[in-house]
């Protein structure tokens, strides 16, 4: 029984302790604990529709137009005798020189186009011929008159269109007449 007692004086004292305790102050915050694991990925969502296809370029073929007025032409005496202009045709790379194809045509003012070089026949006795000498960036159009007259040179503008073809193209063309208008042109349309 004397335990009972100092049990029970045991717990009257505990609970007697407990009703008195007070609050303290606020203690300083603690620091951060170290940064968690990242977490796993999403799935990756599904892939989109693809869009239409774009027209094929011709980058491998170049055309430049040029009106050339009767001052434009200048002449040169013996031994050559003959008009002449030069072009500046930029888009007569030195690799279009050396693996390509420059064609040149004239503008017949029907809606057709005539390769150069060729020879307009006047009769018997008298004919005129328009050559074409391409270099570096330029394109040098030459008129001959078979009677050597000094300005034989057109008197009114003449149209002249310069084609630069890629040596790539050329290749894979290798049928083709790069001479002739309209196999040049039916060549650029079937890459567009």
């Amino acid at each position: 029984m004397k335990q009972t007692i100092k049990m029970t004086a045991l717990f009257v004292m505990l609970i007697a302790s407990l009703g008195s305790c007070t609050k303290g102050d606020k203690g300083d915050t603690g620091t951060n604990g170290a940064p968690g694991t990242n977490g796993t990925n999403g799935q990756d969502g599904t892939n989109g529709t693809n869009g239409v296809n774009g027209i094929n370029g011709n980058a491998n073929v170049h055309t430049d137009q040029f009106a050339v007025t009767a001052a434009n032409w200048g002449w040169v005496g013996s031994p050559t005798y003959g008009n002449y202009v030069t072009l500046n045709a930029t888009k007569v790379t030195q690799h279009v020189l050396d693996y390509g194809v420059v064609s040149v045509f004239y503008s017949n003012g029907s809606g057709g186009w005539v390769a150069i070089p060729f020879t307009n026949y006047f009769g018997t006795n008298l004919s005129y011929t328009l050559d074409a000498v391409s270099s570096l960036s330029t394109v040098t159009l030459w008129l001959f008159r078979s009677d050597y007259v000094q300005n034989s040179a057109p008197y009114t503008t003449s149209t002249f269109k310069v084609v630069a073809i890629d040596g790539s193209l050329k290749q894979s063309h290798p049928h083709t007449n790069w001479k002739n208008y309209d196999e040049v042109e039916s060549v650029i349309n079937e890459i567009n």
